[in-house]
């Protein structure tokens, strides 16, 4: 038993460089596999729509205000739906760490209602 450690040991130690080049192919592999996962739950073209959809004029005032109010928090949430913003002001509230973010819920639009 003794004697294959040994063994093992030695052809480990001559294959190093190998070894070492099939964990970090083995790791990449992971990661491509777990990037493909993702891209299919979520479309390119999804998020760059919903990127362009926020109108930037409306993102630079939340932030203005937050900056300006600062220590207290700022956020607007877009919705047509009052329920939706009731949850989104609920979910806020626990989460004190966001701050200065536009928050649209839908894809209908709405006017902004600050939190």
């Amino acid at each position: 038993m003794m004697q294959q450690a040994q063994k093992i040991g030695s052809w480990m130690k001559a294959n190093k460089g190998a070894l070492t080049l099939s964990v970090m192919l083995a790791v990449a592999a992971l990661g491509l596999a777990a990037l493909h996962g993702l891209l299919v739950q979520v479309r390119l073209h999804d998020v760059r729509h919903a990127v362009h959809a926020i109108a930037g004029w409306r993102l630079a005032v939340v932030q203005q205000l937050a900056r300006e109010q600062a220590p207290r928090r700022i956020n607007a949430v877009a919705s047509d739906d009052p329920a939706a913003i009731e949850r989104t002001c609920a979910w806020l509230e626990s989460a004190p760490g966001v701050t200065g973010q536009y928050l649209p819920i839908d894809s209908h639009g709405a006017s902004a209602v600050v939190c």
